[in-house]
């Protein structure tokens, strides 16, 4: 699903925030102007201004980083984890340039909205899917079949699908699984079915 609500609030709050801002550095211009420029009543006027001014800058800010404390507590640590090589269904050796456009790849937003019984939808990252149980991975995609392969690698709303996923961020073409040994091929194959499946998709015989 293309729509993640979470996105679109977080820029519409800062979409208020900028208006914020904004018209507190023309308070405190104004105020400043006026404090310059007039006596009297207008002075104080411009110094009310100035102080307002001020003021909203600070709360604007406050409101922001407590916001963003909030958002880096409540999202999943799944995001930023690192899994271990035992949750790997498969090892298989990958060079450091392999490994960093590994990360790359789970870095590229690619959600999987899951819509939930109360009608809200439910934003997944493949990292968080990796770290349920066979169980629990199970239920999800008996609710929706084609997060199976969006775990699995292929884009939401793709048609083509390049890379099979391993669980523990790693990515394989067909050329690379044609580079391993026929004995970690076979291996690949006993562990995730799925990989021969999607790796003899475009066979021809």
């Amino acid at each position: 699903m293309g729509y993640d609500p979470a996105v679109t609030a977080r820029t519409l709050t800062w979409a208020g925030a900028w208006q914020a801002i904004v018209v507190s550095v023309a308070l405190f211009i104004g105020g400043a102007s006026l404090m310059a420029a007039a006596t009297g009543y207008l002075q104080m006027l411009g110094y009310g201004c100035l102080l307002l001014g001020l003021v909203v800058f600070l709360v604007v800010m406050c409101m922001l980083r407590k916001q963003d404390i909030a958002e880096r507590q409540a999202a999943p640590a799944v995001l930023t984890l690192s899994a271990p090589a035992d949750q790997a269904e498969v090892h298989i050796p990958r060079r450091t340039a392999e490994q960093a456009e590994d990360n790359r790849r789970e870095h590229i937003v690619d959600r999987f909205g899951l819509v939930q019984a109360d009608g809200g939808i439910r934003s997944y990252v493949r990292l968080e899917v990796d770290v349920l149980t066979l169980a629990e991975r199970q239920k999800l995609f008996m609710i929706a079949p084609d997060m199976r392969d969006w775990w699995r690698g292929k884009r939401t709303g793709a048609h083509s699908w390049p890379l099979f996923r391993l669980r523990a961020r790693l990515w394989l073409s067909v050329v690379e699984i044609d580079g391993l040994d026929e004995e970690k091929q076979r291996e690949l194959w006993e562990k995730v079915p799925e990989a021969l499946d999607w790796y003899m998709r475009d066979k021809k015989f």
